[in-house]
């Protein structure tokens, strides 16, 4: 696990604010079941549970726009994972992933320019499958998730949207799974 080295507060950027405040809350809260297998989240869109349907847990992580927001994302979760990523640019090093998609994801669903690079972590699933967009992912991760496994959309790449269209995609998903 990497350390965080301490940077005095007045020297943070915004985004190593924002990074902080995750890891800090996900150090913080307590070892437990939340709807099943995700705690909550009080940050906007991320970790949020959706619905339970059929013994399958669906979470929302929108604004996971980065390999190490889902990377968070992925620690955090439990095992028997249908992981929903993709988008239009990669944000980070995707080898990062590599232990946690082993440890805990069993198929992987990418849509979006990015598929290529998380093609690398096909060989850590075990099933890899490309989607044309979240909604095609979701009808796929209908079908192959069992009783049990936890439905996660936490992109780990930049969509070319503004914060209005990150807040339709939070929501379209939640429509999605709702069917």
């Amino acid at each position: 696990m990497k350390e965080t080295k301490y940077i005095p507060h007045e020297y943070r950027t915004t985004r190593e604010k924002y990074i902080n405040k995750i890891d800090e809350e996900v150090r913080e809260q307590k070892q437990g079941r939340y709807k099943g297998k995700f705690k909550p989240s009080t940050l906007a869109h991320r970790m949020k549970w959706v619905d339970t349907y059929n013994e399958i847990t669906y979470v929302s992580d929108t604004a996971a726009q980065s390999v190490n927001a889902s990377w968070f994302t992925l620690q955090q979760s439990a095992y028997g994972l249908v992981w929903i990523a993709g988008g239009d640019l990669l944000a980070g090093d995707i080898t990062e992933l590599t232990e946690l998609v082993q440890a805990k994801v069993n198929v992987l669903i990418v849509y979006g320019e990015v598929t290529p690079q998380f093609a690398q972590l096909a060989k850590d699933v075990d099933v890899f499958l490309e989607a044309k967009n979240v909604k095609d992912a979701l009808k796929i991760a209908y079908t192959v998730s069992r009783p049990q496994m936890s439905v996660l959309y936490s992109p780990a790449a930049v969509n070319n949207e503004s914060a209005a269209a990150l807040e339709k995609t939070y929501v379209d998903f939640i429509r999605l799974v709702h069917g």
